[in-house]
């Protein structure tokens, strides 16, 4: 959870530069070479509990849902998960089971998703390899981060706070956009969109990652690349104009593995760095952006989500087994 000393937030906040060969953090793994070897990869069960009060859409991914809330198989707070299932996995909310349709709400027809504009190629964004990325997992209990640099580490005058694990239990994961001696620049998951701060370099571990993945919203595509070689590449489903896919350049922080692989998020959900710009909120938690799977792959192709991006499940069940955590995604136009 991260703490935003000259602000409070309402809810709860979930959870490239080239390559610094000087960060002052030691040694760099390459967690590029094989996705097995970057421990941050496995996937944080997500279990059903049929005890808890949480509407499925209750997570902050906000894209639709059609199971019931879920507490990871580790302990965790059901509270905690305000911010994953319906806020903003894309803004979305699929449709309901017939369970939850009975339990929270009455069924309501959904409009028809705005179509996709046609194209002709999946992208045509270029694609051309800039080197790997550098990904910071955090080593300490609690990192503070600075707008600037301190002259001195100083947790009172820091700007945020970072526990060395998101509220769903994966390691918290920066990427490294700059290094100045003993500091490093690092896209932080929180609000706004864009936000960057100073964090020391001791503090982190540093991995070389070699994994890139963009959604061209023009296209209505994912692509997936390993290096310069396109691992995957797909159309997907995007947010609708009411609720669009946020651009900017985001990093993969969440894995988690669903309990049900037909339910409205498919089996495997990667959250993102990225928050809703059209929601705030999403059921009272802060409205996430992710990559997920879906129960509707009549969708695919279209623009029909909260902001969230879907794909086949096949493809996501590949992603989520090879991309680690801190791998970058651009959303471009």
């Amino acid at each position: 959870m991260a703490v935003r000393f000259q602000r409070s937030w309402p809810t709860a906040v979930v959870l490239v530069a080239l390559v610094a060969t000087s960060c002052g953090a030691g040694s760099v793994d390459d967690i590029g070479s094989h996705a097995a070897e970057a421990p941050s990869t496995t996937a944080v069960d997500v279990l059903d509990n049929e005890h808890s009060s949480l509407a499925d859409d209750a997570y902050g991914y906000a894209d639709d849902s059609t199971e019931r809330a879920s507490t990871e198989a580790r302990d965790v707070n059901p509270a905690d998960w305000l911010a994953i299932e319906g806020a903003s996995l894309g803004g979305e909310a699929e449709e309901p089971s017939e369970r939850a349709t009975a339990e929270f709400a009455p069924a309501t027809e959904k409009p028809a998703p705005e179509p996709a504009a046609p194209a002709s190629s999946l992208t045509d964004i270029d694609l051309s390899y800039d080197g790997p990325v550098q990904v910071a997992t955090v080593t300490v209990p609690t990192i503070y981060a600075y707008e600037t640099i301190p002259p001195q580490r100083d947790p009172t005058v820091a700007d945020w706070a970072f526990a060395d694990r998101t509220q769903f239990g994966n390691a918290q994961v920066f990427l490294v956009t700059a290094n100045q001696g003993d500091w490093l620049k690092v896209s932080l998951p929180t609000r706004p969109n864009g936000t960057e701060g100073w964090v020391h370099a001791d503090d982190v571990g540093l991995a070389i990652n070699q994994y890139r993945a963009v959604v061209d919203l023009s296209n209505v595509s994912l692509t997936v690349l390993r290096g310069p070689d396109v691992i995957v590449q797909t159309r997907a489903v995007i947010g609708k104009s009411a609720t669009p896919t946020p651009q900017g350049r985001f990093f993969v922080n969440e894995l988690l593995r669903r309990p049900n692989p037909n339910g409205a998020y498919g089996p495997f959900i990667l959250g993102l760095s990225a928050r809703s710009e059209a929601l705030d909120t999403f059921n009272g938690s802060e409205a996430l952006i992710a990559v997920h799977g879906t129960n509707n792959p009549g969708l695919i192709g279209s623009k029909a989500s909260n902001g969230c991006i879907r794909i086949p499940n096949d493809l996501i069940t590949r992603l989520a087994n090879e991309i680690p955590l801190g791998t970058p995604i651009e959303i471009l136009a």
